[in-house]
């Protein structure tokens, strides 16, 4: 029922949120009226503009139609946020079934593919069923998490034949890869742990439930689940460092290092060389650690861009532990707020850089500064791989320099335990409470001699756990839309991500398909390029996640008319 309620809650507020974004459009829209319809996600309905009915691109190009065609234009918007390719592509089909018709279909779509491992659906297409269960109810229903479990019991009862064991896994896999996105462990724990009781060799469920194991700080969990995974034959490049990640949180030897494939440029590598840096500093050498980290902070123009909401925040953390070890306490505790800084800008701060939280809370503990250390083991907590050494070093610091006594550290060891049970520092801290009662004080943590100091289990964002270059979801998708507008006698128009320096695999996934549709093609990041070329700051022309604000869609818009006038005037043209 719990999940039944999130999810009713989470549509209801996408679907409200999309009825106030949505423009006022007329039924009737008269003779001569040229009707367009936009299909897309968050990036169609307007998100970041001021008024998104009014300001998102598909209105601000309907408007400038008008004035520069002397037609009247009707724009109705179908986008919702939230949308993969897949998702878009039914809703125009839906709409297409009520048996209207427009003139030009906008399509802007892709990038919630993410939440289907990169953008191909590569599980899906991995596991994908024969044949599929026909689905009776509306399509609102059939999203709805709880109704697809119900429905496959219901298909169990009435079929002899058992369907395969991919068809029951499939939905399940992709909410639980995007609960595990959103940070909401024990939603993807449930939903992996499903799939795998109806195929119990999914190579998916089975890496999501690794990397669940290493969020929540389990890392000895999450190296036999990613060798597991390997073993049922699924190896993508990053699963290779994601293991390895997890073998060093661990404490275990590690294995032979596989070479990356790939552009030399990618990523990848970049999240090895940050390994290596936390694995010099676990030898001793911080000084070599401190350089290796410093190389990926000052990273610098399109490679910065792309590394920003990724390996920069974590070198920066990588930074701030090695200038704690060489002592420089300051410095590091600079270092820390740099990458909780850029953390919160790409929206990975607190719970994926919960580290960091925890090495200002050490340097505040070592700087007498109690209170700032408390707030910020506070913080530290909500990453999960850090929760229960974060209540360990409360413990630790109540009963020790804050006078509390070893009284108030019971509960604070006791929820450290709770979440893991063989966490060190708490149950050292238990057993020196015993000795000492409930009155004793226990020493700094960080003091001479008391040998607590952890080992830091930093958990990357690796997110592209397929080749970024797969798009075959999105291609088969826009393949879809061109069918579906071709025999309505439609016209189809693909937009790309307004993002210069983000999205580049996407962009070429959308200019494969639409050549092979031979359909009009824009490019987004284009007048956005300019804008900035000509020193307008990224604050007005996006919003920190990166939808475009007011200014942003305008741009989008008045390109939009621009490409359809100059190249392809023929589709403004009355049937």
């Amino acid at each position: 029922m719990l999940l039944c309620a999130v999810e009713l809650s989470l549509w209801l507020g996408g679907e409200l949120f999309a009825y106030w974004a949505a423009p006022d459009t007329q039924q009737d829209n008269g003779e001569g009226a040229l009707e367009i319809w936009a299909v897309g996600d968050s990036y169609t309905v307007g998100v970041g503009a001021e008024t998104p009915a009014s300001d998102s691109y598909p209105a601000v190009a309907a408007r400038l139609l008008e004035e520069r065609i002397g037609r009247r234009v009707v724009v109705r918007n179908f986008a919702r946020p939230g949308n993969n390719s897949s998702q878009v592509v039914a809703s125009l089909a839906e709409e297409l079934a009520e048996g209207r018709t427009p003139d030009l279909v906008f399509m802007l779509a892709g990038i919630n593919n993410v939440r289907w491992l990169g953008h191909s659906g590569q599980f899906c297409l991995d596991e994908a069923p024969k044949k599929e269960v026909p689905a009776e109810q509306p399509h609102w229903i059939r999203s709805v998490r709880l109704y697809q479990l119900l429905e496959q019991v219901v298909v169990r009862i009435q079929n002899p034949d058992p369907p395969e064991p991919a068809l029951l896994s499939c939905a399940l896999i992709a909410d639980g890869f995007h609960h595990l996105d959103k940070g909401s462990l024990m939603m993807a724990g449930e939903a992996f742990d499903a799939a795998l009781s109806f195929n119990p060799d999914s190579r998916w469920a089975t890496l999501g439930q690794a990397l669940r194991s290493q969020r929540l700080g389990r890392p000895e969990l999450a190296v036999a689940g990613f060798r597991r995974a390997r073993e049922l034959g699924l190896d993508p490049p990053p699963l290779v460092l994601a293991l390895r990640a997890a073998q060093r949180a661990a404490g275990l030897q590690q294995e032979q290092h596989v070479s990356l494939k790939g552009d030399e440029r990618s990523p990848l590598r970049d999240f090895s060389h940050l390994l290596d840096a936390w694995e010099q500093l676990d030898s001793g050498d911080a000084e070599t650690a401190l350089r290796m980290f410093e190389s990926l902070t000052e990273t610098t123009g399109e490679r910065w861009k792309v590394l920003r909401g990724t390996v920069v925040p974590f070198a920066h953390d990588g930074r701030g532990w090695a200038l704690r070890r060489a002592g420089r306490l300051a410095d590091s505790t600079d270092a820390f707020e740099q990458a909780n800084t850029l953390g919160r800008t790409m929206f990975i701060v607190p719970h994926l850089l919960g580290w960091s939280h925890l090495g200002l809370a050490l340097n505040a503990m070592d700087s007498g500064e109690y209170t700032q250390a408390l707030d910020a083991l506070s913080l530290a907590g909500r990453d999960h791989s850090v929760t229960g050494l974060a209540w360990a070093v409360e413990g630790w610091l109540r009963a020790g320099p804050m006078e509390e006594g070893c009284a108030a550290a019971t509960q604070p060891f006791k929820d450290a335990l709770a979440v893991a049970p063989t966490q060190t520092q708490a149950l050292e801290g238990q057993r020196r409470c015993r000795e000492l009662g409930p009155n004793g004080r226990l020493p700094l943590m960080t003091a001479p001699g008391v040998t607590l100091l952890p080992r830091t289990q930093q958990v990357p964002t690796l997110q592209d756990w397929i080749e970024p270059s797969d798009t075959r979801m999105l291609e088969a998708d826009i393949a879809k839309a061109h069918e579906l507008t071709s025999t309505a006698g439609a016209q189809l128009v693909l937009l790309g991500y307004p993002e210069p320096d983000a999205h580049e695999q996407l962009w070429k996934g959308v200019r494969r398909a639409g050549q092979r549709a031979q359909v009009l093609i824009v490019d987004s990041a284009l007048p956005m390029k300019r804008a900035l070329d000509s020193g307008i700051p990224w604050t007005q022309l996006r919003i920190a996640d990166g939808h475009p604000t007011t200014r942003g869609y305008r741009l989008m818009g008045e390109q939009l008319v621009d490409v359809l006038l100059s190249s392809r005037p023929d589709l403004l043209e009355a049937r």
